[in-house]
């Protein structure tokens, strides 16, 4: 016990503010509150007070000022404050103290007083280093201060004092001089005695009660040791596990659905959080950037900079937080039924599923979060870096450009505004991506519990001990129906909390796929005056792809809500319900019809989120053509990778232009297609048509006109596409003139989708070599 707190004590004792719960009231109190008076009234009556006063006299000098508050004006009010908290709450404190001594005294196991002692020395550790840490500090400028003081005559009026303060008498003159300044040591000590103590006695007291939370949690774990069962401790890291890494994030801006919160306690924390959270993305970010929408109106560049880099991504990240913490008691109703399946009695089986599912939540949640961070991290470096070469103050960029009513480039205001974006932007990504993966976590939650129930309506008439009686197949299949309900229920509400916030991810991330799109087309056609242009590239495709990994999140557990609804009716079609009276197996087909109706994530309940969004739209009968296409154009590939005379040019801006287009395209698709309007085949994101137009593009403008002939609908997406970049071009006054040959090309592309709309491509557009000659010689005469 002394070990534990002895240094504290002496520490306390010093001031007269340790709470000793066996100190004798009528003996040793009054002596404990002269040590206080006096701490209290060197501290307050030759620092705190005399500072304060001389701050009247010095208000204006920035430099004095600010040694004033800094360096023993502001610590010793601080070393007064605890000290005079911790003498007002002594009872408190001494009761406290005495359970802190009862835990010492009272029988213990060798592991747990292993565990008290771990803590008692690390108690002990923070109060001796910091103890050293302070004195140390005081002891040197003390020092420096006398040094300083002892080359002035003991005459000179300009002799500084050892704390710069105001005396309403005159101090210059011996021996009334030494006696403030040693009077002001010994208020530096004891405030350094004051401030160390009363942090080490507040630590001490936590890693306690640290510790016997530790032993209660040992002797929990044992409680119920069944080598039979699971024990409750597992569980419990099974559901941190499975949460901790959503319940992280959602938490740092306060909109956590915790079904365990005590309203009158932690409510108002999370409240002040997502406040703070939401001044900063709407009021540095949002709002600014909107206003500056109306000085920039007509410059497609840096409107298109403002909506794509912040302004939008941050809108669309309060959006959801705000839906979250609208939506609040509705999703702890399903956090509190998400708890009660991992604590439920289940069997290894149900368990490996529900962790195989809970691995996927944490993948995502880690990686996203990763890739996010990466991307905030990679733009604030380099607008931090542009700041910092900038010309001068006038011309400095803010970290996202926008528009405050008062002049934002002068020091601090121009530092503490970029602070306050920087704090946006992460507060922006820690919803953005919070909130998609809580949403994760709840569907693919409610995936793992429709395959679990899949199991056990298979295994509904698998009675190893023979054909189970009406009654008993009827009060099982009561249950599974009951759990069917409860599912449809949980996802359904999943569904109607969302879709409307699916709706705005969706068009917002259309609408950013096609500025990106622009952005990178601006990039290649300037890049004789961009220096950075290679940054720029990697930026727009990290950005790129940090849009289309958070939609096929959705895509992909929506994707698999509608697998796991739609398959209940199978495993019911799987089980032996043969074994069983007609009359009775007639009820699997309730489950069964039910099934035919699927689960979804809507947006906005009229576009369903499957990976056949991820799918483009083309003919089967067009495959065989296509096929055929990629082959003759392999053939020509291989051909000229074999000549020196001609060879395939894979410049980067040509690569480029192809995924725009391509962004373009997919962008539109999102707007155009729904779940309900796509071909339900196994397909990639980048079919076989547009392979092939990507290639012909590559090798020659016949070769092109080939493909486009071959695959008129997939061409006709692409056609629209260029001639939407050309036009805003066109549009653009700061860009360079478009080259006509662009203009014949699309004319030659459209009349080519024409002649495959009636299925008759000329003999001239091939992408045979010797028609290819034929076509460059055209072009040169």
């Amino acid at each position: 016990l002394n070990f534990a707190i002895g240094w504290n004590r002496f520490n306390l004792s010093l001031v007269g503010i340790w709470p000793d719960p066996l100190q004798n009231s009528k003996q040793k109190s009054g002596l404990s509150r002269c040590r206080f008076m006096i701490a209290s009234f060197f501290m307050l009556g030759f620092m705190c007070i005399p500072q304060s006063t001389n701050l009247v006299f010095i208000w204006g000098n920035a430099d004095m000022m600010t040694e004033n508050l800094a360096t023993a004006n502001i610590p010793v009010a601080n070393s007064f404050m605890k000290a005079f908290t911790i003498w007002r709450k002594r009872k408190v404190l001494k009761s406290l103290v005495n359970f802190f001594y009862q835990d010492w005294h009272t029988p213990k196991t060798f592991e747990e007083r292993t565990i008290m002692l771990k803590n008692a020395k690390l108690v002990r550790k923070i109060s001796i280093w910091c103890t050293i840490l302070t004195q140390t500090m005081v002891t040197i400028y003390i020092v420096l201060r006398i040094s300083t003081i002892i080359r002035f005559s003991p005459s000179d009026p300009d002799r500084p004092m050892l704390y710069t303060a105001y005396f309403p008498f005159d101090i210059t003159k011996s021996p009334i001089f030494e006696l403030v300044c040693v009077c002001q040591m010994l208020s530096a000590y004891s405030a350094t005695v004051s401030y160390t103590g009363s942090d080490s006695f507040i630590s001490m007291l936590v890693l306690h009660v640290c510790g016997q939370f530790e032993n209660l949690r040992e002797r929990l774990k044992n409680l119920v040791n069944d080598p039979n069962g699971v024990k409750t401790s597992q569980e419990f890291k099974n559901l941190n596990f499975a949460i901790g890494w959503n319940r992280f994030n959602l938490s740092l801006v306060g909109i956590w659905p915790d079904p365990l919160q005590n309203p009158k306690q932690k409510s108002g924390l999370s409240r002040c959080r997502f406040m703070l959270a939401s001044f900063f993305m709407l009021g540095f970010v949002c709002i600014p950037q909107s206003a500056n929408l109306v000085f920039i109106w007509g410059n497609v560049d840096m409107m298109t900079e403002n909506l794509a880099t912040a302004n939008i991504p941050v809108a669309n990240s309060f959006m959801k937080a705000f839906t979250i913490w609208r939506k609040r008691k509705v999703l702890k109703l399903l956090v509190n039924f998400f708890y009660q399946d991992w604590y439920t009695p289940k069997t290894s089986d149900e368990r490996t599923i529900m962790l195989k599912n809970a691995k996927l939540v944490r993948k995502i949640s880690i990686w996203c979060t990763i890739l996010t961070q990466t991307l905030l991290i990679i733009y604030i470096v380099l607008k931090i870096s542009a700041i910092i070469f900038s010309p001068g103050d006038s011309a400095r960029p803010m970290i996202y450009t926008a528009y405050f009513p008062f002049d934002a480039t002068k020091s601090p205001i121009f530092e503490l505004i970029c602070a306050c974006q920087i704090l946006s932007a992460f507060s922006g990504t820690v919803a953005y991506t919070g909130s998609d993966s809580f949403i994760s976590m709840l569907v693919i939650h409610v995936c793992g519990q429709f395959e679990n129930l899949r199991e056990r309506l298979k295994n509904l008439v698998n009675d190893p001990n023979g054909v189970k009686t009406p009654q008993e197949f009827k009060s099982e299949l009561r249950q599974i129906v009951m759990r069917h309900e409860h599912l449809n229920w949980f996802a359904k509400t999943i569904e109607d909390s969302f879709n409307m916030i699916m709706l705005i991810q969706m068009l917002s991330c259309t609408i950013q796929l096609c500025f990106q799109g622009f952005q990178v087309f601006r990039v290649l056609i300037n890049k004789e005056e961009n220096e950075s242009m290679t940054f720029q590239l990697i930026f727009l495709s990290i950005f790129v792809g940090f849009i289309l990994v958070h939609l096929y999140i959705y895509c992909y557990v929506g994707e698999m809500l509608l697998v796991q609804s739609t398959e209940i009716g199978l495993s019911a079609y799987e089980s032996n319900w043969f074994n069983v009276p007609g009359k009775e197996a007639r009820n699997l087909l309730l489950i069964i019809h039910r099934s035919t109706v699927p689960l979804c994530l809507t947006a906005g309940k009229f576009s369903t989120f499957s990976l056949q969004m991820f799918k483009p739209y083309k003919r089967t009968n067009d495959k065989k053509y296509t096929g055929s296409m990629l082959a003759e154009i392999a053939k020509e590939l291989v051909q000229r990778s074999t000549t020196s005379s001609q060879v395939l040019t894979l410049n980067l801006s040509n690569l480029l232009l192809l995924l725009v287009l391509k962004a373009v395209v997919f962008g539109a698709g999102y707007i155009g297609h729904g779940y309900k309007g796509r071909e339900l085949e196994d397909e990639n994101i980048v079919s076989e048509g547009e392979l092939a137009l990507a290639l012909g593009y590559l090798v020659g403008d016949t070769c092109l006109y080939r493909a486009a002939c071959e695959e008129p609908h997939i061409a006709r997406e692409y056609l629209g596409a260029a001639e939407m970049l050309l036009q805003t071009m066109k549009l653009m006054p700061q860009s360079l003139p478009a080259e006509s040959n662009y203009e014949k090309t699309i004319a030659e592309f459209r009349k080519a989708i024409e002649y495959g709309n009636i299925e008759e491509c000329p003999p001239e557009y091939s992408c045979k070599k010797e028609n290819l000659n034929n076509f460059l010689q055209s072009k040169k005469r």
